[in-house]
């Protein structure tokens, strides 16, 4: 075998590792579930509480408070304080898509439940099948919210983030005065610091709580812990 076709063949090897390295790093991300993948009840909205809280009464005639998952809206009584125009303009959206008695179909998140006992779900308009929790962001009155391990629809959900923002639609429009994310005003309000670690998506890099600033907002995949991070492919 000749200098050159030997060093071809250990270049094409290279490369097929690299490539092999690349994959696994990133297939955290790709391997994202979609609603079809999810557990799901059919119900009915009973109340809009805020712009990403719901409660649903299901087929059973049971009551479900549900936290719309994937997404995060100006809060509007958090320790009995409010975002004010934001959070109302939020809410406001929230009860023009969902009616009372509006037929809908939630999907469990993952985890299913948040530390309050709500469902963690995505909120299915059956008559129209509109993503509820998309339609927010898409239209600016919600942020996108990801936390580990939940990741469904996650790509999507963050480009709509970033178009609203770009495009300073819904709450990002300076009028609305939404001054603060809403899990930092929850920060700010509750006197607490950053805990969670944030990832990069785009080039996989993770960063400590405390600077999830350098971290565009639209491409940020929250962690409770660094070993989760770490596990999925993300690196310091």
């Amino acid at each position: 075998m000749s200098f050159a076709i030997k060093n071809l063949h250990l270049l094409i090897i290279f490369l097929g590792i690299i490539t092999i390295f690349g994959t696994l790093k990133t297939f955290a991300l790709e391997r994202q579930e979609n609603l079809s993948d999810l557990d799901y009840f059919d119900g009915k909205i009973a109340k809009v509480v805020d712009g990403d809280t719901v409660h649903v009464l299901s087929a059973d005639n049971e009551k479900a408070k549900i936290r719309m998952a994937g997404i995060d809206a100006p809060e509007s009584n958090f320790n009995n304080r409010s975002q004010g125009t934001c959070a109302k303009m939020a809410a406001n959206y929230l009860a023009q898509l969902l009616p009372i008695n509006t037929k809908v179909r939630v999907y469990f998140s993952n985890p299913k439940y948040d530390s309050y006992g709500r469902v963690l779900g995505y909120v299915v308009k059956k008559k129209s099948n509109l993503d509820i929790n998309y339609e927010m962001v898409r239209a600016g009155y919600a942020t996108a919210y990801y936390i580990y391990p939940n990741t469904t629809n996650m790509f999507k959900y963050l480009a709509a983030m970033r178009n609203a923002v770009s495009k300073q639609i819904g709450v990002y429009n300076p009028s609305a005065q939404m001054n603060n994310f809403p899990f930092e005003f929850r920060l700010i309000i509750g006197d607490n610091d950053p805990s969670r670690y944030v990832g990069n998506i785009e080039t996989n890099k993770l960063y400590p709580p405390k600077e999830y600033k350098k971290v565009p907002s639209y491409l940020r995949l929250f962690f409770d812990n660094e070993d989760d991070a770490l596990s999925e492919g993300f690196s310091r």
